[in-house]
């Protein structure tokens, strides 16, 4: 069953408008005034600007670590980056409790280069962190596709063609950060999409 976002939290910093969403939110089973969750969500940050155009994204998911997250505020830091306080609840442990949460994102952490929306493909990337290639790993084989690979300001800053359903890139040449992956098939269609770090 698919849940409804869930807006939590909004700041105004000079110009600029932070949001944070629960994207699947669903308030759980309540036994007393204990909150239950029984799914993993996602919670999504827009930075936008007065005109509510979307300068940058980030997204903590909690599908990746079979978590639930509550936010309860986010408020800016002076580095330009931001912290996000709630809770979070641990779905593989059976007699977890929500705990609270506080996360720290430096300015690195809002990108401006990957499309939000669904896809059909989940990918497998490792090592993440890594250093000098990337291995892209789809959860099925494309007749033909690619992977790209994007800095925080957009620019595409490598690239490889899919063989079957993996491929390698050669990221030796990258300086060390935060980057967006994008897996594209022959059409131009986003199939797959994500972050990847480069290590020290």
């Amino acid at each position: 069953m698919d849940y409804p976002a869930a807006l939590r939290s909004s700041l105004l910093v000079g110009n600029e408008v932070w949001l944070a969403s629960m994207e699947n939110f669903d308030p759980g089973l309540e036994t007393g005034s204990f909150f239950l969750p029984d799914h993993p969500n996602q919670v999504k940050i827009f930075k936008l600007d007065t005109a509510l155009n979307v300068i940058c994204t980030n997204i903590v998911d909690g599908f990746a670590e079979n978590a639930y997250y509550w936010v309860d505020r986010i408020k800016a830091t002076s580095d330009g980056g931001y912290l996000l306080c709630g809770g979070r609840f641990d779905l593989d442990q059976p007699n977890s409790r929500l705990v609270g949460w506080v996360q720290k994102f430096g300015p690195a952490d809002c990108f401006t280069s990957i499309e939000e929306g669904f896809h059909d493909l989940d990918a497998t990337v490792s090592p993440n962190p890594g250093a000098d290639r990337m291995r892209v790993q789809l959860n099925g084989p494309i007749v033909s596709a690619f992977v790209s690979l994007w800095d925080m300001n957009g620019r595409e800053v490598a690239h490889a063609a899919l063989r079957g359903n993996s491929a390698d890139v050669d990221t030796k040449p990258l300086k060390s950060g935060v980057y967006a992956y994008r897996v594209t098939d022959a059409q131009g269609e986003l199939r797959a999409s994500g972050r990847w770090v480069k290590a020290e």
